[in-house]
């Protein structure tokens, strides 16, 4: 019975796929949001490897993607309980069985949220011509109170994703950048640190040599501004939409450089504000920048700022000056972002991702369909006798693991003990018990 459940629902699925990727929508795009159109001296294509992989790395970057993280989460995890009950329902189940089914797909759903965030599935393969290089503004590494990957991990990202440099700005502190490559330092890495003032705006200072953070904490903006202009600094708003203290007009009075047009970390910001912003920065002459705001969860970015360095040997900080040159690259499809939208997240999401696939991802899914529905029966009940233990074992390892690197980071990190290590323990307890759980009615015997 489960194969043939299995069968059926595989190739309705296979059916479904076809016919959303035959929709008029479109994959990502590049767009610039400076100049409202396409980009020039900027190209990206998938590597091989996201064909191959299509259902997770498609998956992984519709995840990453996500604007409004808590609340499009609970709308999947709302659905998928929904959907499980509706199911055990129609197969004239148990009211009983259909709760532990839905525990089963919630837990699938949120472990593949954390593996999402934590391994490098492949991203996007981006080249960067006509003079320009890749500026990522705002970066962190496992050194800041928040964030999760290392200071090489770090490069990794950031290379992979073709950035030709980038600042690392922990939060209030500097003590990472001593941790990066001696080779990398003033050349990939560029020092940096986001301070939270005494009136709690938060705010960039980007230097092109190594400074003490310590200088620059308890401030008010207005002395943080002054002190990083003496020695040189340049100093960035960043995600002022998040917090929204003091007003555009207020920070440029006060002798801000520029501000964050675009987070790829935090997303929420009206088209129409964030227009009204570019324009404000293009009458004060003020910086208009990108970034990718990294803290380590996942390694996909949606956001370039491309700058065109000076000869010189710290050129890089030249450019992030040189407004007129800049370009804020960022890959996007048109979608509806509202009420609606998150409260049926699962069925938008859905219709956006399959009606812009292109030919090969649909063929990556329909390979890996047939792949799943060709197993013999027997080899499915085997391999779902054993998944809950594997998966308890690997989130197991995951948890200490996370919680072994986050002790000599103490006390700057909070994220890796507090939190991910936690989260990885709970998973590994929900699929042991998902694991001990039995279903009772015959038409989950094959």
């Amino acid at each position: 019975m489960l194969r043939k459940l299995v069968v059926r629902n595989g190739f309705w699925f296979a059916l479904l796929i076809i016919i959303l990727a035959l929709f008029p929508g479109r994959g990502p795009e590049p767009y610039d949001v400076l100049s409202g159109g396409k980009p020039e001296h900027f190209g990206f294509f998938w590597p091989v490897t996201r064909y191959l992989f299509e259902p997770v790395c498609g998956a992984v970057e519709y995840v990453l993607s996500f604007k409004r993280y808590i609340i499009q989460l609970l709308s999947w995890v709302f659905w998928i309980i929904t959907g499980s009950l509706i199911f055990a329902l129609k197969m004239e189940s148990s009211f009983a069985n259909g709760l532990v089914i839905s525990f089963r797909m919630v837990t699938m759903f949120l472990s593949f949220i954390m593996i999402s965030v934590f391994f490098p599935f492949p991203g996007p393969r981006v080249t960067v011509t006509g003079g320009y290089t890749a500026l990522d503004p705002h970066s962190h590494t496992n050194y800041s109170h928040d964030a999760a990957k290392s200071p090489e991990n770090s490069i990794y990202f950031h290379k992979r994703l073709a950035f030709g440099s980038f600042f690392v700005t922990e939060h209030g502190h500097t003590d990472s950048f001593e941790f990066f490559p001696e080779d990398s330092k003033l050349k990939t890495v560029y020092p940096g640190i986001q301070v939270l003032t005494t009136e709690r705006v938060s705010l960039l200072v980007l230097a092109d040599k190594p400074f003490d953070g310590s200088e620059f904490l308890h401030k008010s903006v207005k002395d943080v501004i002054d002190l990083a202009h003496s020695k040189g600094f340049t100093v960035i708003c960043p995600h002022w939409w998040k917090w929204r203290y003091f007003s555009w007009e207020e920070l440029a009075d006060l002798g801000i450089d520029g501000f964050e047009v675009y987070n790829a970390g935090y997303r929420n910001f009206s088209e129409l504000e964030r227009s009204s912003l570019i324009r404000f920065c293009r009458a004060k002459n003020l910086i208009a920048a990108g970034s990718t705001d990294w803290h380590g969860w996942g390694y996909y970015t949606d956001v370039w700022m491309l700058v065109k360095p000076p000869e010189g040997e710290h050129g890089i900080f030249s450019a992030l000056k040189n407004t007129g040159e800049t370009k804020i690259v960022v890959l996007k499809r048109k979608e509806m972002n509202n009420f609606i939208r998150y409260a049926f997240e699962p069925f938008f999401g859905m219709y956006y991702y399959f009606s812009g696939l292109n030919f090969w991802q649909v063929i990556g899914w329909l390979v890996w369909i047939f792949i799943f529905s060709s197993l013999p029966g027997y080899v499915k009940s085997a391999v779902g006798r054993q998944l809950p233990v594997v998966f308890s074992a690997g989130f197991l390892g995951l948890g200490v693991y996370s919680f072994a690197i986050w002790l000599p980071l103490l006390p700057e990190n909070q994220m890796l003990g507090k939190l991910l290590a936690p989260v990885f323990f709970i998973l590994a307890l929900f699929w042991f018990f998902s694991f001990r759980m039995r279903l009772k009615d015959e038409i989950w015997e094959d």
